[in-house]
């Protein structure tokens, strides 16, 4: 009788209307919708598992992915895994017990290579195109928020295109300048990011007015700008500057808001 209480307090902390269902997510880039995204998310044994399928088609450039993901039930990461389709590669990423160390390991038709990364304990998982990390995200910020409100955060590459550079050299076929180009650190790299709240806004979901909470997670002059309803659902999520914006479908922002959304920082 207590597990099944405790099973059904864990349950409660997670937005409702994620917990066996399917969330789809448009993302689109430069204006367009360049891929589609769908998550799963099911209580796991020692948190939660989150499954997510996505595709994107920029230029030349495409890409397929399957990934699974597994978080603590204060939503810390344990372990990120992603198959790239395209290219036939698996790769995992496991936090050991002290959470310091980042296991990453890469294969592909057999081969493969095994490397670590140094991180601190409040690590975060960002992958560039996957709204189900941004899920993830929002949910461990808002409910179980680090003292200082700021997150180690590495972006995994599973053959994605990595920052603003290569999307741009993707989108007009010419790398830009390197002394004008605006990135992230590599996916080699963990860096520091502060994450504030910022105001309200409002629009529509599946047709019926939602008013929503906006929140920044800021790095240099790159900000990733989250919006979530009262249950800290994602219904929008737009990287700024000239990044992907990954969109909940039937979520529609008021035009009033969209401006000020997407102005670079």
């Amino acid at each position: 009788m207590r597990n099944e209480v405790l099973i059904s307090f864990a349950l409660l902390l997670f937005p409702s209307i994620l917990l066996g269902q399917k969330v789809n997510y448009e993302i689109r880039f430069n204006g367009r919708v360049i891929g589609k995204d769908v998550i799963a998310i099911k209580k796991g044994k020692q948190g939660y598992e989150v499954s997510t399928q996505y595709g994107y088609a920029i230029g030349p450039s495409e890409g397929r992915f399957a990934n699974d993901y597994r978080v603590d039930e204060t939503y810390q990461w344990l372990q990120a895994s992603s198959t790239n389709q395209e290219l036939a590669i698996r790769y995992v990423y496991t936090l050991d017990k002290t959470r310091t160390r980042l296991n990453i390991s890469i294969n592909q038709n057999g081969a493969g290579s095994n490397s670590e990364l140094a991180v601190r304990s409040d690590v975060e998982l960002l992958p560039n195109l996957d709204p189900a990390a941004a899920q993830l995200l929002l949910l461990r910020a808002t409910t179980h928020p680090t003292e200082n409100n700021k997150y180690n955060i590495v972006a995994p590459s599973f053959g994605e295109p990595e920052g603003m550079a290569s999307l741009d050299s993707v989108r007009d076929g010419t790398n830009p300048p390197a002394s004008t180009a605006v990135q992230l650190p590599s996916s080699r790299q963990s860096y520091d990011a502060a994450w504030q709240k910022s105001a309200e806004v409002s629009g529509t979901l599946d047709g019926k007015p939602v008013t929503a909470h906006t929140y920044n997670l800021v790095f240099g002059n790159f900000r990733w700008v989250f919006i979530a309803d009262d249950s800290n659902s994602l219904l929008q999520m737009n990287v700024l500057p000239k990044q992907p914006i990954f969109i909940r479908q039937g979520f529609v922002l008021d035009s009033k808001d969209v401006q000020t959304l997407s102005a670079n920082p």
